[in-house]
């Protein structure tokens, strides 16, 4: 095939752009920007009480037909000032001869919520999410991928973590993995099954994976979703002690899991009802998947409805045998494991939702390249042509040189090249994002009614029929593993104020004593319980960008929550400690924190 089509749509909402939660039921305007993050024209969509009928008829086994046909025409019409018309025409143009790669980027969490793989295209009818030659992408702006951490020498490049809980159809699950691994097309590859799997069990084995050297590049969750008491959707995985029963974890937990494995796992596969729903549109805990794509995750592939038992061993089956045995990209394997389970009654099809960012271009690859072991080679005999003296140094700088020359060539090796389109390796397409956020102008830019203009991600089409590809940004260059890596992700388009963090200290900088700033709470000297603990996290987030940073907080009688101390934090992080902490409701801390309070709450990121 040629090369790929890329679509992007980014979105920013025209009222409160700085904050991508505050969401209201009603009309709203949300403004086009193209890959810079320049306002090309603004789009409507009607949030009306029709459109959340619409929605919930959604979660029915076999939705009825006029609700889906309302939803892709209402998705169309959004779109249609946006220059999708365009867009279909390409799509339909492509079919049989290109993929083509669509990128929702939104800094309006409702949007996520929309079930895009409706979207109807005008030319053929048919919906945009069961074409086969189309892979549609969620992304979160201002976050990116944790670069991929260099393996040791002689470690396995090909493993699988599968965890399950609860009734469940692990037994399938397990067999289709393990037999897609043995038929591997490039070698066998390894399958480790954690079996009534607690949080902590999993968090357990992805640890000691990567203390051992052997970190699992995929990892396969099989459970059950579960609503939490305030609406929003978690995992329900086993309690611990041992028995059958199931606890529901939040997705700011969950988000932790996966964040301090980033760097290993590419691919995180989460195979449970309602694991890519928030809930509510624009409900700030976010859903499971939306978390770990924000922790950093290279891919995420989750279920935005129910999943139904046998859609989900088809997905299962159909998606190893296309990332094992065929070894094809997760963008393939994906479009495979939908193409499988549409069997034109069920709407499983249309569930799966992949998060994966445009700046890693197109054909994101979950198994790293096999790490070479360092060999030295000597020619026999050169050490007799001269001297003893000499012939050992001789000897001695022939093998330095080669070791070194060996060490380059593995470095290069493990180092990915730039994106697939070629792009400088210094470019990031979410550098233009808090620049996007900070200051946008409430009318489109002159030049959006050009025809290059029109589709949303800026970039010039030549001629009609050709879509506009999105920025050509390179993957993240590949790390020795030495950065930190930070344990969850800080809302990235909030304050427009907000400073990047300043990078890491390594050993030999100076380290600056922190200055806390303390805020009274009578007596505060008993550790909250545990479900306050985490609802306070959910409201946290922790920051991203690299060093330490240790933040106290004191859940007062009254219901409020202070910032004790913020040490290693700048000013605007600081700020925003104290501002996340105030939206911790009274009620959640009175019920939580019960006879505990006063009582604090510690966080520590490194």
């Amino acid at each position: 095939m040629n090369d790929p089509i890329r679509i992007l749509l980014w979105f920013v909402r025209k009222d409160d752009s700085h904050d991508p939660f505050a969401f209201r039921f009603e009309s709203q305007l949300y403004n086009v920007l193209d890959e810079r993050g320049v306002v090309l024209r603004p789009v409507e969509l009607p949030w009306s009480a029709a459109l959340m009928r619409q929605l919930a008829a959604l979660r029915e086994p076999s939705p009825p037909q006029r609700a889906l046909e309302a939803l892709g025409a209402v998705l169309s019409e959004f779109l249609e000032p946006a220059g999708w018309a365009h867009h279909s025409k390409a799509i339909v143009e492509a079919k049989g001869t290109r993929q083509v790669v669509v990128t929702i980027r939104a800094a309006a969490a409702e949007l996520f919520a929309l079930p895009w793989e409706l979207l109807t295209i005008k030319e053929t009818q048919e919906r945009l999410g069961a074409l086969d030659h189309v892979i549609l992408r969620y992304e979160w702006p201002g976050t990116k991928t944790v670069p991929a951490r260099a393996l040791p020498a002689g470690a396995s490049t090909r493993r699988v973590l599968m965890a399950w809980a609860g009734e469940v159809p692990h037994e399938e699950h397990e067999r289709a993995i393990r037999a897609s691994a043995g038929a591997a097309k490039a070698g066998a590859a390894e399958l480790c099954v954690v079996a009534n799997a607690s949080y902590t069990d999993i968090a357990d084995a992805l640890r000691e994976a990567t203390r051992a050297g052997r970190p699992f590049q995929l990892l396969h969750l099989l459970c059950h979703g579960g609503a939490d008491e305030d609406g929003s959707y978690g995992l329900a995985l086993a309690s611990g002690d041992g028995g059958v029963e199931t606890s529901v974890v939040a997705p700011a937990r969950l988000q932790k899991l996966v964040s301090s494995n980033a760097g290993e796992l590419r691919l995180v596969v989460v195979a449970a009802c309602d694991s890519g729903s928030a809930g509510a549109p624009a409900a700030r805990a976010g859903s499971v998947a939306q978390r770990m794509h924000q922790a950093g995750v290279q891919a995420v592939l989750a279920s935005r409805y129910p999943l139904s038992i046998t859609g989900s061993s088809r997905m299962t089956t159909a998606l190893y045998r296309a990332l094992l045995e065929r070894d094809e990209s997760v963008e393939q394997a994906v479009i495979a494991a939908r193409v499988a389970i549409d069997d034109g009654a069920g709407f499983d099809w249309a569930s799966l939702q992949l998060y994966a960012r445009a700046a890693d271009g197109v054909g994101i690859r979950v198994w790293p390249p096999a790490p070479k072991p360092v060999e030295t080679v000597m020619s026999p005999g050169e050490g007799a042509a001269t001297g003893a003296t000499g012939g050992r140094a001789w000897i001695y700088g022939a093998v330095a040189v080669l070791v070194l020359g060996a060490g380059f060539g593995i470095v290069r090796a493990l180092t990915p090249p730039p994106g697939a389109d070629g792009a400088p390796a210094g470019q990031r397409a979410s550098d233009a994002v808090v620049t996007a956020q900070k200051d946008l102008p409430a009318e489109a830019s002159p030049g959006a009614a050009t025809t290059e203009a029109t589709t949303g991600d800026g970039t010039s089409s030549g001629s009609e029929g050709r879509a506009e590809t999105d920025a050509k940004a390179p993957a993240e260059p590949g790390t020795t593993g030495a950065e930190p890596v930070a344990k969850s992700t800080m809302d990235p388009a909030l304050a427009p104020e907000t400073k990047k963090l300043p990078p890491a200290r390594t050993d030999s900088a100076p380290k600056a004593t922190p200055k806390p700033k303390t805020v009274r709470c009578s007596g505060a000297k008993e550790k909250c319980s545990k479900g306050l603990i985490d609802k306070i996290e959910e409201k946290l987030l922790a920051p991203t960008g690299g060093g330490s940073y240790s933040v106290k907080l004191n859940a007062c009688v009254d219901g409020s929550v202070k910032l004790a101390s913020c040490s290693g934090c700048s000013d605007a992080l600081e700020r925003e400690a104290s501002g996340r902490a105030k939206r911790v409701s009274a009620s959640v801390v009175k019920s939580k924190g019960k006879d505990k309070l006063p009582c604090y709450a510690s966080f520590r990121w490194d």
